[in-house]
C-alpha cells in the first residue's frame, strides 16, 4: 500500500506476506488424501469493513522458473468523499536484468497503467514506468464462490478462479528482459470495471454471484 498504509481511514488494507515459498503437507477430500509435498506457496492478506466497489486481482507463483512470482491488483479506492484507481504489481522475476529481489509496480512510485482491456476471455494491461513497459496477459477461466465484506458483514459474493493463465512480458529501454507463462494463476474480476480506466469500448460490469 505504499505511504496509503498510514492513511487511518482506508476500508480496506492490503499486504504482502510471502511472494514464494515451499509448501509441504496433505488436503483430506472425502476419502481421497492429496499430497501437497514439494508445492509452492504465496500468502497476501486483506482486512478491513469492506471490499473496493470493483477490482481486478491475478497471481500466479507457477512459472517455468521456480522461485517466479508476480501479483497484481487494481480497485476502485474510496478518498476524502470520491475516489480513484489504484494498482499495485510485485514480481520476483529471474533473469529479468537485476538481482532477482521485489520489484513494485504501483500508483504511489510513479507508475502508470497505459492499457487496460477486459473481455469474456481475457484480461490484459500494460503497465509503464520511466524506461519499463510490463505486459500482463491473463486467461480468464470460470471461477468458484468467495465471501467478501460489506461494512464488516460478509454478504458479498464474488467469483476467484484458480486455473486462469498468465503471460508476462518486461521490457526495459525497448529490450526484453523478461518472458514467461504460467499455466495456472489465481484471477478475480468483481464490481463495474469502467470504474478502473478500461480502454475505449471495454467498459463491462462483472456480476456478483
Amino acid at each position: 500500500m505504499g505511504p496509503y498504509s498510514f492513511v487511518p481511514f482506508m476500508e480496506c488494507r492490503h499486504d504482502l506476506v510471502s511472494m514464494d515459498h515451499t509448501v509441504d503437507g496433505w488436503v483430506q477430500a472425502g476419502d481421497r488424501k492429496i499430497s501437497m509435498d514439494s508445492g509452492r506457496g504465496y500468502i497476501e492478506k486483506d482486512w478491513g469493513s469492506s471490499m473496493p466497489s470493483s477490482w481486478i486481482w491475478t497471481q500466479s507463483n507457477q512459472f517455468p522458473t521456480t522461485g517466479d512470482s508476480l501479483m497484481f491488483s487494481l480497485a476502485n479506492i474510496p478518498w476524502l468523499g470520491g475516489h480513484f484507481p489504484g494498482f499495485l504489481c510485485a514480481a520476483l522475476l529471474s533473469g529479468s536484468g537485476r538481482p532477482r529481489q521485489v520489484q513494485v509496480w504501483a500508483t504511489w512510485n510513479g507508475s502508470r497503467i497505459e492499457a487496460l482491456k477486459v473481455d469474456d476471455s481475457t484480461v490484459s494491461l500494460v503497465i509503464a514506468r520511466k524506461d519499463e513497459r510490463l505486459s500482463l496477459n491473463l486467461g480468464r477461466r470460470r471461477g468458484g464462490l468467495l465471501l467478501a465484506p460489506v461494512a464488516g458483514a460478509m454478504e458479498r459474493r464474488i467469483a476467484e478462479s484458480i486455473d486462469s493463465t498468465m503471460s508476462v512480458r518486461l521490457e526495459r529501454a525497448g529490450q526484453m528482459v523478461y518472458e514467461g507463462t504460467a499455466p495456472k494463476a489465481g484471477l478475480e474480476t468483481a464490481g463495474n470495471l469502467a470504474e478502473l480506466g478500461l480502454s475505449p469500448g471495454k467498459a463491462k460490469k462483472e456480476k456478483d454471484i
